[in-house]
């Protein structure tokens, strides 16, 4: 008698769609926009390319919904907290490095999806419908100038650096060391050393204090 074969595990429509984002997300990273094809995307998801237009009208709705979309709900989370935050009673500059810790030890989870928008702006020049320039990015940077600004008032100093130059510059900041903290770090003893390290150079360069 032969063995029967194992039945092959059916996934659902919603397991699927799950598994061509992931890959979506995945090769992006590592290639780029247009280095990367649906049928490839569709085979490290153990799919059909059919099936994944079942799902998805195009790679650039694909690369929306994988990429952009998570990007954009991500950074309007980030000013959600930060609004929360600052509604708290306490000093501005405190809550600003305890802001920026938290900042950058959020951008160390979310690396690929930075990734894959670097990836894709550096090597690409960007999308034509612009798909890759986040909106969320733009929201963040208005609320952090802002907040910014009403820093600088509360504390009666003028600002040395323009305040919509300095949330631009320290959001650089924190991205660069999350994205290349391997590389950067290697050999720190305790995460939370860098992590601590941040919060104090990024106040430290806004407000000439620690």
């Amino acid at each position: 008698m032969t063995e029967a074969k194992p039945r092959r595990v059916r996934r659902t429509n919603t397991e699927v769609r799950a598994l061509i984002l992931q890959s979506a997300r995945d090769l992006f990273a590592e290639r780029g926009y247009a280095k990367t094809t649906t049928r490839d995307i569709a085979k490290r998801a153990k799919a059909s390319e059919v099936l994944l237009f079942r799902y998805f009208n195009s790679k650039a709705e694909l690369f929306e919904e994988a990429i952009s979309e998570p990007f954009d709900a991500f950074m309007r989370q980030i000013v959600e907290e930060r609004a929360a935050a600052n509604a708290d009673a306490g000093d501005p500059v405190e809550l600003g490095r305890s802001y920026v810790e938290a900042l950058y030890g959020r951008l160390l989870t979310e690396r690929q999806l930075i990734l894959s928008l670097i990836t894709t702006r550096a090597y690409e020049g960007g999308l034509e419908d612009g798909t890759d320039r986040p909106r969320g990015l733009q929201h963040y940077f208005a609320e952090a100038e802002a907040s910014l600004r009403s820093m600088y008032r509360s504390r009666g100093v003028k600002a040395e650096i323009d305040p919509a130059l300095g949330a631009r510059l320290a959001f650089a900041a924190v991205v660069a060391g999350a994205l290349l903290q391997d590389w950067l770090f290697e050999g720190v003893e305790h995460a939370e050393t860098v992590t601590e390290a941040m919060g104090r150079f990024v106040i430290h360069g806004l407000f000439g204090q620690d």
